[in-house]
């Protein structure tokens, strides 16, 4: 099967890359996996910033609003990742369909890329992203009216139908993903320069969430104005029979399944087979770039939310002011890697006194909010020992402290407090304490009940402690006196 992007496309949309990845995967209802990415989602906006009256100016969705302009569709019309990111942003729930659509439209929100999955046993021929034709027609999937497809408007298509309209706005009922499909290509796309994630970077976390839900990569790519053209030997990837098994038992054989894929490859290349000269490994294999070419805020921030910590190093290094790079909402590369939970990357931005410790973005949540939000359990501790601000509070005036409570992040809670300590002896010295509880350990946040006053120790009921533990929270925020 070749896939493929018209001349016209680049003509009209010279920046256009699509990522694409095979795999057999195994559909079911849900997954465990998938419904905690599901549970996280608000989350994860709120820390890229994105909320209910805002989510329309991030320059991917502002990217496609613009290209669904030139569709000549009205403002109800929507790229996939703009649907989705709306419906959390604005409080509702990601639909429930089955493990692997879950996923990748939890994949999409999480990269701010449209992504888009059809059954490779249900595709007709060749794969082709063009503008429309004039006898085009289109079934879309949870509708029984067809579409008449304007010239304007960018498609995927097989050799006998349209597969999705719009780019990613709606896939069609004869390709889509059920419960039968065994093989699946998705595509990730992209009509102009990526703000959030670079697309190979966005293919290797879906790949990643795919593999945790027992799915087996094949093969995977991207097309671009350099390379608009792909043959995948899909006959050649399914020769091995899949059997999926219990979730408990996905990744042994996920690996077992990925050296026979790659014991498979190398007997195509022994038959020196021509048209498979260009099949590449699983893992994306990308020639160094120069370190002036690295030497950008977005790579910065790319090493750090992955724990890149040798590449963060050599671009800090060739350009030392980028540390306190940030992304369109004042994310620092400090808190992407708190964020990211990768206590070494943090180490280096702090040892060598290279970032703001107590940066905001926008949102007025500093590093050690952030990590809180998130549980963050080995990063918040070493923020702590560096000496972030405990007191400060974000715009909705939560502090780290009520934030990893309310969050039930326990441990957390208690590291919190046990590094406010001095801070707390030195408000009530001001003046600004005539009591403050503090808490050591207890059932409810770590271990035994004992919650240690300043002046005395007083053994409390866990309701008690809790309490306590409240107004602590409430009133740890730098603005409100301690009671």
């Amino acid at each position: 099967m070749k896939f493929r992007i018209s001349k016209e496309i680049f003509d009209k949309y010279p920046k256009t890359s699509i990522g694409y990845v095979v795999a057999n995967i195994s559909v079911k209802d849900m997954d465990p996996y998938v419904e905690d990415m599901k549970s996280n989602l608000s989350n994860e906006l709120k820390i890229m910033g994105i909320k209910g009256d805002n989510y329309a100016t991030h320059p991917n969705i502002d990217g496609w609003k613009k290209v669904f302009k030139d569709f000549g569709m009205s403002k109800g019309y929507r790229s996939s990742v703009e649907a989705l990111v709306r419906r959390i942003a604005t409080g509702d729930k990601m639909w429930n369909i089955s493990n692997v659509v879950d996923l990748y439209n939890c994949s999409s929100v999480l990269s701010m890329i449209p992504m888009g999955g059809y059954d490779l046993d249900k595709v007709k021929g060749d794969i082709t992203l063009r503008f429309g034709k004039e006898l085009d027609n289109f079934d879309p999937l949870g509708s029984k009216d067809k579409v008449v497809i304007d010239p304007k408007h960018v498609v995927y298509s097989d050799d006998e139908r349209v597969i999705c309209w719009l780019w990613n706005y709606r896939d069609s009922k004869f390709t889509s993903i059920s419960q039968e499909t065994k093989q699946a290509i998705f595509f990730l796309d992209s009509a102009f320069e990526l703000k959030h994630l670079p697309m190979e970077k966005a293919i290797q976390i879906f790949e990643n969430n795919l593999a945790k839900i027992g799915a087996v990569i094949l093969s995977d790519g991207i097309l671009d104005v350099n390379k608009p053209e792909i043959e995948i030997p899909l006959q050649e990837l399914s020769k091995k029979e899949i059997e999926f098994m219990d979730y408990s038992e996905i990744m042994p054989k996920k690996m077992m399944l990925q050296e026979e894929v790659k014991e498979n490859k190398k007997e195509i290349k022994k038959a020196n087979l021509g048209e498979f000269k260009e099949f590449k490994k699983v893992t994306h294999e990308f020639k160094p770039a120069p370190i002036e070419t690295l030497a950008t805020p977005d790579q910065v921030i790319n090493a750090a939310a992955t724990g890149n910590l040798e590449l963060l190093k050599k671009v800090i290094e060739f350009k030392p002011d980028l540390a306190n790079a940030f992304d369109w909402y004042g994310n620092t590369a400090l808190i992407h890697a708190v964020r990211g939970d990768h206590p070494a990357v943090v180490d280096f931005l702090l040892g060598y006194k290279l970032a703001d410790i107590n940066h905001q973005n926008k949102g007025g949540e500093t590093a050690l909010i952030v990590g809180s939000r998130f549980g963050c359990e080995k990063t918040v501790p070493l923020l702590l020992s560096y000496g972030a601000n405990v007191e400060l509070a974000n715009n909705e005036n939560e502090t780290a402290l009520s934030i990893a409570k309310s969050k039930n992040h326990q441990s957390i809670a208690l590291t919190i407090l046990n590094a406010a300590q001095s801070s707390i002896v030195e408000n009530k010295e001001k003046g600004e304490s005539k009591e403050v509880l503090f808490l050591k350990e207890s059932h409810e946040i770590g271990a035994s009940s004992n919650i240690i006053n300043i002046s005395e120790s007083n053994q409390l009921t866990n309701e008690q402690q809790d309490s306590e533990l409240d107004e602590v929270a409430v009133h740890f925020n730098g603005k409100t006196k301690f009671k």
